[in-house]
């Protein structure tokens, strides 16, 4: 019975100790995301609308007369609008930023973001089934990575975080696994 009692009151003190750097490491308010971040997709925005500026201006062209000065609008016209598109991405970019949390607690993971349409997905540790680290070149480039979880059931079945520092994803990947529960699919 003594022996019992010290094992249970080890199991005890292990969870107190799990638990006071549980919330050393994670924060009882939301957190922002990698202040990277922004840099990161205002990159992304850049390539992908100076791409379909360049595809804009090889069907443009392909369109174009080549007498006269239809040729020189249809090759120079869709530049300021690219641009202008990369600057409005920065603004949209910023808000997101600006807009966007995470919080992890004991019980569940919840995620804050959207610019004009707020959504907040809240995911039961207890339903994550496995969870992924992922980056792409820009990522890597940042070092950045969005943290993927898998959960058991229909809506919201996979979450994404993005956002988040390589270091903080994978802390936050092995915490998820640790505090999932015994119940989890």
């Amino acid at each position: 019975m003594t022996g019992e009692g010290n094992e249970e009151d080890s199991k005890i003190a292990q969870k107190s100790v799990e638990s006071a750097a549980f919330q050393s490491v994670f924060s009882d308010e939301p957190l922002s995301l990698d202040p990277r971040w922004p840099d990161q997709e205002r990159v992304s925005w850049r390539i992908l609308l100076y791409i379909l500026a360049v595809l804009a201006v090889g069907v443009s062209a392909g369109f174009a007369r080549p007498e006269g000065w239809h040729i020189a609008f249809f090759v120079v016209a869709p530049w300021p609008l690219a641009e202008f598109l990369v600057r409005l991405g920065m603004v949209y970019t910023r808000r997101a930023f600006l807009r966007s949390s995470w919080h992890l607690t004991e019980d569940l993971l919840e995620i804050r973001r959207g610019v004009w349409w707020r959504d907040v997905v809240t995911v039961p540790l207890s339903r994550v089934q496995h969870t992924d680290v992922n980056q792409g070149p820009l990522q890597r480039r940042f070092s950045l990575s969005t943290l993927v979880v898998h959960t058991a059931g229909n809506r919201h079945a996979i979450v994404k975080l993005e956002g988040l520092g390589k270091e903080v994803a994978e802390g936050v990947r092995d915490e998820l696994l640790k505090r999932r529960g015994d119940d989890a699919v």
